[in-house]
């Protein structure tokens, strides 16, 4: 998932990202142990040998909680749907699997721009 959408002119997001394996039922964190709050964020760095993945500071450290424009999906045969709402309710976007070092980006749908709360790996 990424800060900002994908570019006019490319098929990538450049902006900070945010990548997983499993699903999250909130995008806020969690709780290991009832004492200590783990955040997801935005991060800023190469996840595969591509140049402009994940590279731009634009949202770098920023919970992620309703807070992405775009998401691609690089599993080879997981399918990846974001939910508007915690624990998988609500409005969703499906991103397909596409497998290799091409992560082609998805702007969110208009209704789930930085409306975005829980996602599903399956």
């Amino acid at each position: 998932m990424y800060y900002d959408s994908r570019g006019e002119q490319t098929w990538y997001s450049t902006s900070s990202c945010f990548v997983t394996n499993r699903s999250i039922p909130d995008h806020s964190g969690y709780s290991p142990n009832g004492a200590i709050f783990v955040r997801f964020v935005f991060s800023t760095g190469l996840m595969s040998n591509l140049y402009n993945t994940c590279r731009g500071a634009s949202g770098s450290d920023l919970t992620l909680k309703n807070a992405s424009a775009s998401a691609s999906n690089g599993e080879c045969s997981a399918t990846y749907r974001v939910y508007y709402n915690s624990g998988y309710v609500g409005l969703f976007q499906t991103f397909l699997p596409s497998c290799g070092d091409y992560w082609p980006a998805e702007n969110m749908m208009p209704d789930m721009k930085n409306e975005n709360a829980s996602s599903l790996r399956y």
